[in-house]
C-alpha cells in the first residue's frame, strides 16, 4: 500500500529486473499499479546449457563439482550456490588445490566445529561421572578426539598419541592390567598404571622417540587437568569461563588448530562467549553443572562464524537467498 501510494503520487522511480510475461508476481504487480513491467516488445529468453549431475551423497557431489571447476577457464565469472553451510568444509578442501581466490558469503554454523565436538565430549564425560569415576567410553571418546591425542606436550605430538592409543588397549582388553575392562575409570588409576606408561615408552621407542615414563606421566597429568578435572568442580558461569579460557588456551597452544584459519576464528568465537558468560550479573550465582553445560550448547547452536573473501574476485561461495540479481556465466548448484 505504501509503494502504491508513492507511485500513484508520483513521488518514487519503480525498477523491476524481469518480465510480467514471465513472472506471474510481476503479472499481479502491474495490475495493482495500473502499468506494464516489460522488458520490450518481446521477452528475450535466457540461453543456457543446463547439465544434471548425480551423486550417491554429498562427498561424492562434491569431488564432482571439482573436476567441473578443472573446465572452467574464468573462475572469477562462477559461482557455487549451496543451500546447505555443513558441506563448505568438505567442498574447502577439495577444491581448495583447484582454486587460487575464491569468497564465502555464508556462514559456518559453530556446532560443526571440531572444538564443539570435542567440548560435546568432555561435558558428556563430566555428566556420566559418579564416584566411582569417569565412564571409561566417555573418558575414551575425550581421549580419542584429534585435537587431543595430537596436542604437542613433548617434542612429538606422536607421544601423546601413542600414549593415548595404549591407554585404549588396556582399558578395551586388548593388554592385560589391573584397569582392562574396568566400566568406570577414575584419573589417580590411570595415572599411576605403570603399565600403560611403559608400554607406549616401548612403542615409541620402536618408532625412534626417546621418551621417560615421567614425561609420559607428566602429558597425560596435563591432559587430564584441562578435559577433566578443571570442569569437576565448575558451579557459576564465572567458573565456566575461566575453565573454558584455560582449556581453549591449551588447545589452541598445543594443538594444530593454528594451521586452520576457520578453526582460530572458531576459537575466538568461543572466547567471546567466555566473555559473555563471565560479564551477565548473576555469573557468581550457584547452578547445577548440568545447566551451566546446556545453556552453553545452546548458546552455540545459533552461532555463525563468517569467513574471509572479497566479492569482487575468484569464485564466489553463496547460499542460495544471496545469488538474487547476480549473474554469472557459470553456476554450480
Amino acid at each position: 500500500a505504501v509503494v502504491q501510494a508513492l507511485y500513484q503520487q508520483g513521488r518514487a522511480r519503480l525498477f523491476f529486473q524481469g518480465d510480467q510475461r514471465r513472472w506471474p508476481v510481476f503479472e499481479r504487480i502491474a495490475r495493482v499499479l495500473d502499468t506494464e513491467i516489460t522488458e520490450g516488445k518481446t521477452v528475450a529468453e535466457p540461453a543456457f546449457n543446463l547439465k544434471l549431475y548425480e551423486g550417491f551423497d554429498a562427498h561424492s557431489q562434491i569431488c564432482q563439482v571439482r573436476e567441473i571447476i578443472k573446465t572452467i577457464d574464468r573462475l572469477d565469472k562462477a559461482v557455487i550456490v549451496l543451500s546447505n553451510p555443513d558441506a563448505i568444509i568438505p567442498l574447502l578442501s577439495q577444491i581448495g588445490p583447484v582454486v587460487k581466490d575464491f569468497n564465502i558469503s555464508m556462514g559456518y554454523p559453530l556446532k560443526r566445529s571440531s572444538l564443539i565436538s570435542l567440548m560435546e565430549h568432555v561435558f558428556a564425560a563430566q555428566q556420566s561421572r559418579d564416584n566411582r569415576g569417569y565412564y571409561t567410553q566417555d573418558y575414551l571418546k575425550v581421549l580419542k578426539h584429534p585435537l587431543v591425542k595430537n596436542l604437542k606436550f613433548q617434542q612429538d605430538p606422536q607421544v601423546t598419541r601413542i600414549l593415548i592409543h595404549k591407554i585404549e588397549e588396556v582399558m578395551t582388553g586388548l593388554q592385560e592390567t589391573p584397569l582392562s575392562g574396568c566400566v568406570f575409570i577414575t584419573l589417580k588409576d590411570v595415572a599411576e598404571s605403570e603399565e600403560i606408561f611403559e608400554l607406549a615408552q616401548k612403542t615409541l621407542s620402536a618408532t625412534g622417540i626417546s621418551v621417560s615414563v615421567e614425561q609420559l606421566r607428566e602429558t597425560m597429568c596435563r591432559i587430564h587437568e584441562v578435559c577433566f578435572d578443571i570442569w569437576e568442580q565448575v558451579s557459576s558461569f564465572a567458573g565456566f569461563s575461566e575453565c573454558l579460557e584455560r582449556f581453549l588456551t591449551v588447545v589452541i597452544e598445543k594443538s594444530f588448530l593454528e594451521h586452520y584459519p576457520l578453526n582460530i576464528r572458531i576459537a575466538a568465537k568461543l572466547f567471546d562467549i567466555a566473555e559473555e558468560c563471565a560479564a551477565v550479573d548473576f555469573s557468581h550465582e550457584p547452578f547445577k553443572q548440568t545447566e551451566l553445560f546446556k545453556v552453553f550448547m545452546s548458546r552455540v547452536e545459533r552461532e555463525i562464524v563468517a569467513f574471509i573473501g572479497s566479492p569482487l574476485k575468484g569464485l564466489q561461495l553463496l547460499g542460495l537467498f544471496e545469488t538474487r540479481s547476480l549473474n554469472f556465466d557459470h553456476v554450480i548448484v
